[in-house]
């Protein structure tokens, strides 16, 4: 289940909306990034900004999602902004690890 547990909007104009802090499957995820992209909005993953060999600006994610709960993810996102109030989406069961050993 994915759910939207709190969100911080930029007072600012441009690209980052805001920040969100999410669950998944009760995994708590802060500081995930709202952008508004060539395609929309989006969020994003936190993330960590470093140069590459040849002193070009990259980020690198802190947490990798399958592409099918990054755009579950968004989804979720997407109706907070419109309605303003936590959505949840079950996260499918074939999507969860439950072999993690910790």
């Amino acid at each position: 289940m994915i759910k939207i547990l709190g969100f911080r909007k930029m007072q600012k104009e441009g690209s980052l909306i805001g920040f969100a802090k999410i669950s998944i499957n009760g995994i708590i995820i802060n500081d995930c990034t709202v952008m508004l992209g060539k395609n929309g909005i989006f969020c994003g993953m936190p993330s960590r900004k470093y140069q590459d060999k040849d002193g070009n600006t990259k980020y690198a994610n802190y947490v990798e999602l399958p592409r099918e709960i990054g755009a579950e993810l968004t989804d979720v996102v997407l109706a907070y902004l419109d309605n303003g109030t936590a959505q949840t989406q079950e996260v499918p069961q074939n999507q969860v690890n439950n072999d993690v050993p910790f």
